[in-house]
């Protein structure tokens, strides 16, 4: 059996993916090539994905699985149809613009040697042309590489709290390696179709039902920042996919679990600070969008009374950032 697939969901990123399999394949020797297989699942891409692809193929001595979907079926799907693609033990969701650290692939395969449920390593974050920026820990920089053992309720809130971003809760597809076995014992629930968070609805699948988790510290991947597809709708929608959708992911996992829920969405709000987050978003809305995105931080947890005082208090918001501008 293919030890190892590394899954590149992609769309219209062919020079970045061009630069991602290099950064893959040069790593490949002979003894590696049988262990490793690359699936590529393209989102209708209408650039030139599919003959970039087709090259790599024709002269690769990685074996390169590639599907190129009809019609585009939006983020969550190609991330489901990728993993589809994949006949390899584990499975290692890839960014298309992401880089492989230098060293990255055989250390991810050493690691899965120990055939643990989800390896989740760290990265190193850098600019759009791939300047080295600073590095990125998932938990307290502090912590070591260990395993935490998600049926324990003590261990799993251990894990939340030393939490530093959604990162530590899968947002980020690059750090992400997971059994395949496992994955194929969970269907999506519809309801997170469109949310951006569909892989992450079955890995907390994972951990519900109880499973092992490797925090592999050093990082492993390059990190392409200034290139996030879903701010294409603006910043206010980006920032609020991560609100609804983790707000959706803790009613769903953790309603029962008022403990385990609260510790949860303490990690977005790491990523989106409360009084910053609900000030950045009512300056960008009207009364209209601010009524119906409301619901959102109430699921997520945000103090009601904070979100009324923001809320009503637009005209001085206004005032007091015009203040703050004047030199």
């Amino acid at each position: 059996m293919m030890k190892l697939s590394i899954c590149i969901p992609t769309y219209n990123r062919e020079k970045y993916l061009d630069e991602a399999l290099a950064s893959i394949i040069g790593k490949v020797d002979e003894k590696l090539a049988g262990q490793v297989e690359i699936c590529i699942s393209d989102n209708a891409s209408t650039d030139g994905t599919d003959q970039l692809i087709h090259r790599w193929q024709a002269n690769c001595p990685v074996q390169i699985v590639y599907s190129r979907n009809k019609e585009n079926m939006g983020a969550d799907n190609n991330y489901l149809r990728v993993i589809e693609l994949a006949s390899g033990e584990y499975c290692w969701f890839f960014g298309s613009d992401d880089l492989l650290c230098e060293g990255g692939l055989r250390r991810m395969l050493e690691e899965i040697k120990t055939e643990k449920d989800i390896y989740l390593c760290n990265r190193v974050e850098c600019d759009i042309n791939m300047h080295l920026q600073r590095e990125r820990y998932w938990l307290t920089p502090t912590e070591p590489q260990q395993i935490f053992r998600m049926s324990d309720e003590a261990e799993f809130l251990r894990y939340l709290n030393h939490a530093q971003s959604i990162g530590a809760l899968f947002s980020y597809l690059s750090s992400i390696v997971f059994k395949r076995q496992r994955w194929d014992q969970y269907q999506i629930d519809p309801i997170f179709i469109g949310s951006a968070y569909s892989h992450v609805y079955m890995l907390l699948s994972f951990i519900a039902d109880g499973c092992e988790l490797v925090y592999v510290r050093d990082p492993l991947i390059l990190c392409r920042g200034q290139n996030d597809s879903f701010e294409s709708e603006g910043v206010v929608k980006r920032i609020m996919l991560d609100i609804e959708g983790y707000g959706m992911l803790a009613n769903k996992f953790f309603a029962e679990n008022r403990v385990k829920k609260t510790a949860f969405l303490n990690v977005l709000k790491k990523d989106r600070p409360s009084i910053r987050t609900l000030i950045f978003i009512r300056l960008r809305t009207d009364d209209a969008m601010w009524k119906k995105i409301v619901p959102n931080f109430t699921a997520a947890q945000y103090r009601r009374i904070e979100i009324g005082l923001i809320g009503i208090a637009k005209p001085l918001l206004i005032l007091l950032k015009k203040i703050r501008s004047t030199p």
